[in-house]
């Protein structure tokens, strides 16, 4: 199953920076934590890399808005695939003042 997700990775001070090289080291990293975390079922530390507003989006579903409404999805998605093989590969991720925005594409 593919799911297409976009995600607001704030870190200001790398935005202000304007190194890109420092900003795909460090989506790079939050790639490969996320996917660690994910496959590892730690759905708090999922959580932590959502801010309190964040929103998911993911093909034929409505938006998923909210710690808790996230905390839900995930919860379901562990239930449908209790051994998860997530790979996490980033599309594309651009700026808009302090924020980046970022298109991944990951795989289950």
């Amino acid at each position: 199953m593919s799911i297409i997700v976009m995600m607001l990775v704030v870190v200001p001070a790398l935005c202000a920076s304007g190194k890109d090289a420092d900003i795909r080291s460090t989506i790079e990293r939050l790639n490969l934590e996320y996917t660690r975390v994910y496959n590892a079922g730690q759905l708090d530390k999922i959580l932590d890399f959502f801010a309190d507003d964040a929103m998911t989006l993911s093909p034929d579903q409505e938006p998923v808005r909210g710690r808790e409404a996230l905390r839900r999805y995930y919860e379901a998605a562990f239930k449908r695939e209790p051994h998860p093989d997530l790979v996490v590969t980033s599309i594309r991720s651009e700026q808009s003042g302090d924020r980046r925005v970022r298109s991944i594409c990951s795989n289950v």
